[in-house]
C-alpha cells in the first residue's frame, strides 16, 4: 500500500515539512512520480519508525543515516546497546525517586528511624558498587564475603554511617597534606593514612584483616576504576599510589 505525503503525515504524526526534509537528507526514500508527488510505502514506514526512535534518543541525523544504512546485525546491535543505556537511565531515575520519597518523608515530619533515613542512599551506593566492581570483589574474596559486606553496609546506623564518612574525610585530608609537602612522607604520616583507611574499611566490611587490606591495594593498583576514586577525591594523580604505599608499609606480607 502506498500513501501520499499528506496521508503519510496523518498516519505517522510527522509533519509534511519534516517528511520532505528527511527525504532531502536521504533518510526516507519514497517513490517520486513524474509529477513530483512523493509516494510512501511500508518500507518508508519502517524507516520512519527507526528515525523517530533514534532522534528521540538525541542522535544527530548523520548518525541516524549511518544506522539506517547499516546491515541488520549492526542495526540490531545498536538497538540493543541503546536499550541497555535506557534501562540504566531508568534504573537511575527509579533510585532517585526512592531517594526523593525518603527525603520528603523525613522533611514532612513522618516518623523514620535513623537507618531508614539513609537506606535509599545506601542502596544506591550498593547498586553502583556492584555494577562497577561486583565481579572483581566476588572473584577476589568470594560471594559469601561480598554478601556479608553488602548486608553490613545496608544495615549501617546513622552513627556508623557518619563514622565511616568521618574516616574517609580524614583519609582525604591526610593524603592531601602528605602530597602537599612535596617530600617523602614520614613513617608517621604513612601510618596515619593506613589507620584512616582501615577505620573506613572496618565500618564498611563485615570483617577486617591485614591480608584483605593488602589484597584490596592490589586491586586498586591493577584497575584504574579503583585508583580513580581516591585520585579524584584528593585531587592528585598520586593519591592512590600513596595510599597503596601506606597500607603495604603497615601490613607486611606474612
Amino acid at each position: 500500500m502506498t500513501y501520499s505525503i499528506g496521508e503519510f503525515a496523518r498516519l505517522s504524526g510527522v509533519s509534511e515539512r519534516t517528511l520532505r526534509y528527511y527525504h532531502e537528507r536521504g533518510l526516507l526514500r519514497p517513490q517520486v512520480d513524474a509529477n513530483g508527488y512523493r509516494q510512501f510505502d511500508s518500507a518508508d514506514a519502517d524507516r520512519l519508525q527507526l528515525i523517530q526512535f533514534y532522534t528521540a534518543l538525541g542522535l544527530p541525523l548523520a548518525k541516524v543515516a549511518d544506522l539506517l544504512n547499516a546491515g541488520p546485525d549492526e542495526r540490531i546491535a545498536a538497538l540493543r546497546e541503546q536499550r541497555t543505556a535506557l534501562a540504566a537511565r531508568q534504573a537511575k531515575l527509579t533510585r532517585l525517586l526512592t531517594q526523593v520519597d525518603s527525603t520528603l518523608a523525613n522533611q514532612e515530619g513522618r516518623s523514620m528511624t535513623d537507618t531508614e533515613k539513609f537506606a535509599a542512599f545506601k542502596q544506591d551506593a550498593l547498586r553502583r558498587n556492584d555494577a562497577n566492581f561486583g565481579a572483581e570483589v566476588t572473584a577476589k574474596y568470594g560471594a559469601t564475603a561480598k554478601e556479608k559486606s553488602d548486608q553490613r553496609f545496608a544495615g549501617l546506623s546513622e552513627a556508623d554511617y557518619q563514622r565511616g564518612q568521618e574516616a574517609e574525610t580524614a583519609l582525604v585530608t591526610d593524603l592531601q597534606r602528605a602530597l602537599a609537602s612535596n617530600t617523602e612522607p614520614t613513617a608517621a604520616a604513612l601510618t596515619q593514612i593506613y589507620a584512616d583507611h582501615r577505620a573506613w574499611l572496618e565500618v564498611m566490611w563485615s570483617q577486617y584483616s591485614p591480608e584483605m587490606h593488602r589484597n584490596l591495594m592490589t586491586m586498586y593498583e591493577a584497575d584504574s576504576r579503583f585508583a580513580d576514586y581516591y585520585n579524584d577525591k584528593v585531587g592528585s594523580a598520586k593519591a592512590t599510589a600513596l595510599l597503596i604505599k601506606a597500607v603495604r608499609a603497615n601490613t607486611p606480607a606474612q
